[in-house]
């Protein structure tokens, strides 16, 4: 009994097939996984730009310098000003300063999805800390105008003087110092969020 093989040029040419398509399979899973490299370095740029605007914005909300124009025009008129006055004005300033801050804590908000789904939920819960410790200015603003609506005689007898200090520490700050509570923990966040990315880019 005996097999037909058939002309060795057939063989060759199904072998070349054979061999063709799976070079190609090759090819397609070595781009498929270079792709998914990009897509993932593309979104660690993103969060890692978006992170530092973030500092660089939270910083300048709390720089300790003040122009005159960043208070009301009410305020440079009057005289006189009661603590009361100095509140309103202080409260002004703080409420713009945080209005121009807030898009980039909400961009951080929005991006943690993208971190958790392309890179890693450390990735995603990194960021999400920094946000959350930048949103706490907010509180910090209201705290300030609190004590300066009080007065510095009611606020000198507050039981917690350490609050005291954290709030004027957090709420005005040099930029180049950054040794103040506030900004130490906001600092070790952000390397944190650095590190996390490290993989990625």
């Amino acid at each position: 009994m005996s097999i037909e093989l058939g002309p060795v040029s057939d063989w060759i040419a199904a072998i070349g097939s054979i061999a063709t398509a799976v070079v190609a399979w090759i090819a397609f899973l070595a781009w498929r996984t270079q792709l998914r490299g990009a897509s993932k370095h593309a979104a660690a740029a993103e969060i890692a730009e978006s992170a530092q605007l973030l500092r660089y914005h939270f910083y300048d909300a709390r720089s300790s310098l003040i122009f005159a124009g960043e208070f009301p025009e009410s305020y440079h008129a009057a005289r006189d000003h009661t603590d009361v006055d100095k509140a309103n004005a202080y409260a002004y300033v703080y409420e713009r300063r945080f209005k121009a801050f807030s898009p980039r804590i909400l961009r951080a908000w929005e991006l943690r999805a993208k971190a958790g789904a392309l890179l890693s939920d450390d990735v995603a819960d990194a960021l999400g800390l920094l946000a959350r410790i930048a949103d706490r200015l907010r509180s910090f603003f209201e705290q300030a105008v609190d004590m300066v609506r009080d007065g510095k005689d009611l606020v000198a007898q507050y039981p917690d003087q350490d609050w005291v200090k954290l709030v004027r520490s957090s709420v005005r700050v040099d930029p180049q110092e950054r040794t103040d509570p506030y900004s130490q923990e906001f600092e070790a966040a952000f390397e944190k969020l650095k590190t996390s990315l490290t993989p990625y880019l």
